[in-house]
């Protein structure tokens, strides 16, 4: 049993409170996640759908961590994440949170095993994961977008013109 393993539901509990944190200080946040738009945080707390996310974000990391030996997959699944992200309609800037608050999470676990190795190891994950993420996020943008941009034609009809040029 690996360390993400082992500190999965305490993680899980520190995330929904730095999750929380996060709505406090930055509301417009809240409004991302639609099924918690307009929640009081109070009922956040014994959200469900709240906890889901934590062990989803998890669940993102472990995977994350146990790909590290294989590049291709770990960029194929951040790469499948960030346009999740973007069918979700997450802000780019969103991404940037993710970093930060899953160290704020972690870093009380560890208590006196934190060290500042550590601390350079998961950012250098952590970074390179939201980096991924921005990366399709904005890549899955702009194919919609250069998507929705095109102009619409119609398939070919049986019953066309060619039908009056024929009224001789």
């Amino acid at each position: 049993m690996d360390f993400v393993e082992e500190a999965g539901a305490n993680i899980v509990r520190e995330r929904l409170e730095q999750i929380l944190l996060l709505f406090e200080t930055h509301p417009d946040m809240q409004s991302v996640f639609l099924p918690f738009t307009g929640v009081v945080l109070d009922d956040l707390k014994k959200s469900k759908l709240l906890s889901e996310h934590a062990l989803r974000v998890m669940g993102a990391v472990q995977r994350a961590v146990h790909r590290l030996q294989e590049p291709e997959k770990l960029h194929a699944f951040l790469s499948e994440l960030g346009r999740k992200h973007e069918k979700n309609g997450a802000k780019l800037e969103y991404i940037d949170y993710i970093g930060p608050q899953f160290l704020c999470a972690i870093r009380p676990i560890l208590g006196d095993d934190w060290t500042l190795d550590t601390e350079k190891a998961w950012t250098l994950l952590l970074d390179y994961m939201t980096a991924t993420m921005k990366e399709s996020l904005v890549e899955a943008r702009n194919a919609s977008a250069a998507e929705s941009s095109k102009p619409l034609t119609l398939p070919p009809s049986s019953s066309s013109s060619s039908s009056a040029a024929t009224d001789d």
